[in-house]
C-alpha cells in the first residue's frame, strides 16, 4: 500500500470511528472482525462481533461512506459460543 492509500486509509477509519462509536457503544465490549477499504470510493467495509442480551453472540456488517457521512447496516448473523471465543482471542476490543 502507498504512502498516499495509508494516509487515506486512516483517515477513512477516523472518520468511521467518530461515526460508528456512538452507535455501538452501548453494545461494548465489541470486536472488529474485519475491514476493507476502498479508498478510490471512500468506503470502509466492516464487521464487528457483540453479545446481544436477546439475541446472544452476532456478527454485524456495515458500510461507512465517507463522501456523504452514512453508516449503513448490511446485516447480521448469529454466532454460535465457540466462534464468538475465536474472534475474542485473536484481539482486543474494538469499543471497551
Amino acid at each position: 500500500m502507498s504512502a498516499s492509500a495509508t494516509q487515506d486509509s486512516t483517515m477513512l477509519r477516523r472518520r468511521r470511528d467518530h461515526k460508528v462509536i456512538p452507535v455501538l457503544k452501548s453494545h461494548a465490549p465489541v470486536w472488529l472482525q474485519s475491514e476493507t477499504f476502498d479508498v478510490g470510493e471512500n468506503i470502509v467495509m466492516f464487521s464487528v462481533v457483540f453479545r446481544d442480551p436477546s439475541k446472544g453472540w452476532v456478527r454485524r456488517r456495515y458500510q461507512y461512506d465517507a463522501t456523504t457521512d452514512v453508516l449503513y447496516f448490511m446485516g447480521e448473523v448469529s454466532l454460535s459460543d465457540s466462534e464468538a471465543m475465536i474472534i475474542q482471542h485473536q484481539a482486543q476490543p474494538y469499543i471497551n
